[in-house]
């Protein structure tokens, strides 16, 4: 990879941490607050739960890639130990993100019984697959100190994990959309309120897309032996 190449990715790099600094810094009041409404650390809701394991799973996420980028002192028996870390992050909070969705969705189709499960047994599915394409066959390099985690691109799989997840997230789109608008031909005094919710969903599911979709033009574009992740 040339040096210009790697200088614009330590950009990007830089770039994204200060804006991830910068809006954890600004939603820790929001994080108290939630923490606040709390009856105990022990009774803590489902919503409660899945936004602290999004917000300090992606701080992982961004926190061992960058580490792994930047570092200095990585010799080839420490980054073969550490190496796998980024991406099993990556796959982790692919799994909260997913469990948000399928928790919204369920909870617009009614939580019936029979939903809920098909729900389940394809969120199970989905995130075993992402661990498969993810993990498949690893590898690391590693060019003056630093710990870079890839693939072989003779045998590329990575891709595959943003197809499943961008896949995944479109169905719950299309499932809550589904329902949202049956309760507004029934329910024309919830109409406001289906609006913002089918915004909120479009909304999330466009910007998922973005990042999986970027990651996975990448993925199909790389010529180089070691295709580096971002995460």
């Amino acid at each position: 990879m040339s040096s210009g190449t790697l200088t614009t990715e330590g950009y990007l790099r830089v770039s994204s941490m200060a804006i991830a600094f910068y809006d954890y810094l600004i939603t820790l009041p929001l994080e108290y607050r939630v923490y606040r409404s709390q009856p105990g650390v022990l009774h803590m809701s489902l919503a409660c739960i899945l936004f602290i394991l999004i917000r300090y799973i992606s701080m992982s996420v961004m926190i061992t890639s960058n580490y792994g980028y930047f570092a200095t002192t990585f010799t080839k028996e420490s980054c073969r130990r550490f190496y796998f870390l980024p991406p099993m992050f990556k796959v982790m909070q692919s799994m909260v993100s997913h469990a948000i969705l399928g928790v919204r969705t369920f909870n617009i189709a009614g939580r019936e019984k029979r939903m809920g499960m098909f729900l389940l047994g394809y969120y199970v599915i989905t995130i075993a697959l992402e661990w498969f394409f993810d993990l498949h066959h690893r590898t690391w390099e590693t060019t003056n100190g630093n710990c870079v985690s890839g693939e072989v691109v003779a045998d590329p799989t990575t891709w595959v994990f943003y197809l499943v997840a961008m896949t995944y997230d479109f169905v719950m789109l299309v499932i809550s959309t589904f329902h949202l608008y049956r309760y507004r031909l029934y329910s024309g005094q919830f109409s406001q309120l289906i609006r913002v919710m089918i915004y909120d969903g479009l909304v999330f599911f466009v910007a998922l897309t973005g990042v999986n979709t970027a990651n996975l033009v990448l993925y199909r574009q790389q010529k180089n032996l070691i295709a580096q992740s971002t995460g």
